[in-house]
């Protein structure tokens, strides 16, 4: 596994803040299990695991100050966070901005998301940003493959972005199975698409709308 490799190599001198992309339950399990077993950290008593579809501004705010209560206890009270989101909204990104950047050294984050889209730059610069494994549902896009048109736009009217993370990178893990046959001008646009995809004031239907034409 990469995640756990490229964790394994850090192990003596481990980020404060590391952002983690792909299937959160997956991925929360080997770092859990790289925490317990490599480092051997008890996480009976300093772990807190936060997990839901969208981080909230109040829920944000809450984090910073448990934070910066537990900075100001002592190396004894070192604190483990898992924080895994569907989503989170710029209000509330904004608001651990700070957090991010001055991560006592007692405290080790851990921001699990779907995709690195849904991060803004100033959250990735001060985090280790490492790709884990992929949250992916091949038969999925399997049977999206075999739709016709009409079959296609009802399929993409059931995607929005709670899940589109997961119909992208399974479309894409699907395009590369079979990369004797890509079309390399589809995959290109289909690249460009993925960086865009979580930006502000992007259709996300358009662009579900250009895959069924296209793929």
């Amino acid at each position: 596994m990469k995640l756990l490799k490229e964790l394994q190599q850090e192990k003596n001198n481990l980020f404060q803040f590391y952002i983690i992309i792909g299937d959160g339950e997956k991925n929360r399990e080997i770092i859990k299990s790289f925490l317990e077993n490599d480092l051997e950290l008890n996480l009976k008593n300093n772990f807190f695991l936060k997990i839901g579809d969208d981080l909230k501004i109040d829920e944000a705010r809450n984090i910073k100050r448990e934070n910066s209560y537990s900075n100001d206890l002592g190396k004894q009270y070192k604190k483990i966070y898992f924080l895994d989101y569907k989503k989170i909204n710029l209000e509330s990104q904004n608001a651990l901005l700070k957090t991010f950047e001055e991560v006592g050294e007692n405290s080790h984050f851990f921001l699990f998301v779907p995709s690195k889209e849904l991060i803004i730059d100033t959250i990735k610069s001060r985090g280790r940003v490492i790709q884990g494994e992929k949250e992916i549902n091949l038969q999925w896009v399997k049977d999206f493959k075999e739709m016709n048109f009409s079959q296609r736009e009802k399929f993409i009217e059931k995607i929005d972005k709670n899940n589109i993370s997961l119909f992208i990178n399974s479309l894409e893990t699907l395009i590369l199975e079979n990369r004797k046959n890509i079309d390399i001008e589809f995959y290109k646009k289909f690249l460009d698409l993925k960086q865009h995809i979580f930006n502000k004031g992007v259709s996300l239907k358009n662009l579900l709308i250009w895959i069924a034409i296209n793929f």
